[in-house]
Formats: C-alpha cells, structure tokens, sequence
C-alpha cells in the first residue's frame, strides 16, 4: 500500500460536519511539517507534538502524552503518514502550531502508519526548475528551489516546543525566511553569502509563507563575491 497527496485529507473532511471536537474517530493523511525535536515536559507530564499538513492548507498539530509519545516520536519532516483514530479537542492559541483551532489527540489505540516522504515527490534538486523569491510565495505547499543571498544568519529557535533554526535571504529587493526542522547549522554560512536552496513553501501562523528545509544538504554555498550590507539590507519586502 502507498499513499501520495491525492490522498491527504481535504479541507472538508476537516471541518465540521466531517470532524467535531471531541469526536475520537478522526483519521488524518498527510505529512509532517514540524515534529518535537523530543518529547517535552509540562507541569511533570511528558508530551511529543507534531503537525500534520494535509498539502492545501490545514495544519493540524498532533500531540502524545506520557506513555503514548513513542506512537509519533520516531516521525520525520516530510514522511506520509495515516493517524488515527484520533479525539479533537480544543487547541490553546498560546501553545497551538496548527493553523486550525483544535488539535488531535493521540489514544491507546491510535495506529501510525508511514508510507515514504512528501518531500521525495519530484524533488530531485537537479529536476526542480528554479524561481525567484517572488515566485516562491505563489507556490504554497510545492518543492521548490531558489537562489538566494544571506540577508539573516540563521539562528537556532525553539517556538512552542520545537527546536529550530531560523534565517532570511534576499535577492536585494524581496526577502524570503526560511526554516530548517531540525536544532543545529553546521554549515559555515555568512552575511552576504549566495546560496541554493531547496524546500517547501508552507504557510506559518503569523506573517508571510516560509521556506521549510527538510535537511542541511538542501543548502548549496554558491562560490560568488560577498554581496554588500547595504545592498542586502535593501531586501526587506515580503509577499503575503
């Protein structure tokens, strides 16, 4: 059995009548787009969270608690999976990395099945036409690749529980964040810096689309001259 995004759940099988808080027979198919880099703690409770794009819009967190976070923790940026049954609740805006007003919950009997990677859909970096960072922000939910130049060095971030690094680059007009899923850059990159990049546009909770870096690899440092902090600082508009 394989599942591609013409399998993912619609918009409509993830609003109401199709799905109502504290329904427990929600199944979701989509792919991880943020995932715990490990399983937190709150108020002494255990908890692993991550959410779960549907690849036209939804995204929806899921989360585990105590003895039931080994059911998603293993699951990767990009990988397809099928979850489910699952209880929607209710999310806390404060603590919510969906981009809905609920969340699914992980229960004993819950089964999580995985079946390859999103990102792997005709994502062969040498096979991705490239587009400029205008373009980029009209391609929500695709693999792209786009040139850029080293606007933001990229810092490590944690937001609601997961670990991050975080960045912008630019074309001296336009700026583009980007975001890598996991906690560490061990790439030697500089302000000013060209470089290749190769990711997913994904909506984010507040402010304009970013791109999403499944792994360090997906960065190519071009060798060009260093481009000057004040043509650089002259990128700062954004698309919504």
């Amino acid at each position: 059995m394989s599942l591609t995004k013409d399998d993912f759940t619609s918009n409509e099988f993830l609003s109401p009548p199709y799905l109502n808080l504290e329904d427990e027979t929600i199944e979701i198919v989509g792919y991880i787009m943020k995932t715990s880099n490990n399983s937190s703690s709150t108020q002494g409770k255990q908890y692993h969270k991550v959410v779960v794009s549907n690849g036209v819009g939804k995204e929806i967190q899921v989360i585990a608690w105590e003895k039931l976070t080994n059911k998603i923790s293993a699951l990767q940026m990009g990988q397809i999976c099928l979850i489910g049954p699952l209880k929607a609740i209710k999310a806390n805006p404060r603590y919510n990395s969906g981009n809905v007003d609920f969340q699914l919950l992980i229960k004993e009997n819950t089964i999580v099945q995985t079946f390859g990677y999103h990102h792997n859909e005709g994502s062969n970096a040498d096979e991705l036409e490239e587009v400029s960072i205008p373009e980029a922000y009209s391609l929500l939910d695709k693999i792209i690749k786009v040139q850029g130049i080293i606007r933001t060095l990229p810092r490590e971030h944690k937001n609601r529980g997961y670990d991050c690094v975080i960045g912008a680059i630019t074309d001296c007009d336009y700026k583009l964040e980007f975001k890598l899923s996991f906690g560490k850059l061990t790439l030697p990159l500089k302000m000013g810096q060209s470089v290749i990049m190769k990711g997913t546009m994904a909506k984010v909770t507040h402010g304009p689309p970013n791109l999403m870096i499944r792994e360090e690899m997906d960065i190519e440092i071009l060798e060009t001259p260093i481009v000057s902090f004040v043509d650089i600082m002259k990128g700062f508009r954004s698309k919504k």
